[in-house]
């Protein structure tokens, strides 16, 4: 039997230790599709019209933010849907100051994830943006006991009131 040079000994003992260590370093796991799976779409959308703006707000849950890039805002005024906005993974709001008195806007949010794979449809939320009441009238108080009743004349059934308190 030859045996072989002393140089290339070491070589071949290196080229051993690397196709061990290829082998037998960490055992590959079976690949995994999470990546390429729908995220979860945003939950409970709400508008809420003040002044010149539609405020836009929705649920998503804080602890699978870091599966999403971010939000993405669509708008329609009839004709289907269309992107109007995208938003951070951590935000769960937006306001909208292209709006029309009168015209009736649908609002939807989409969850996309790094790989742009995108969401089902948030719930579908319609607004349409009316005149700001007129004040009330004829507004009165009463103090009973700790307390102040206040009473006003209001404008219709379908009309809320804010009240505010300031000292």
């Amino acid at each position: 039997m030859k045996r072989l040079p002393a140089k290339l000994s070491p070589l071949l003992f290196l080229l051993a230790l690397l196709l061990f260590c290829s082998i037998s370093c960490g055992k590959k796991g079976p690949p995994t599709l999470k990546a390429y799976q729908k995220p979860l779409p945003p939950t409970l959308l709400e508008a809420i019209h003040r002044e010149n703006r539609i405020i836009l707000r929705w649920d998503f849950p804080k602890k699978r933010e870091f599966g999403i890039s971010g939000f993405l805002i669509k708008r329609s005024t009839g004709q289907g849907f269309a992107k109007i906005s995208d938003s951070d993974n951590n935000s769960r709001s937006y306001e909208d100051y292209d709006v029309k008195k009168g015209a009736t806007l649908s609002y939807k949010i989409i969850s996309r994830n790094y790989r742009g794979i995108y969401s089902n449809d948030s719930n579908t939320i319609t607004i349409t943006p009316s005149n700001v009441p007129l004040p009330v009238k004829n507004i009165s108080f009463t103090i009973e006991g700790d307390s102040i009743l206040l009473s006003w004349v209001g404008l219709g059934d379908d009309i809320l009131y804010n009240v505010y308190r300031s000292h």
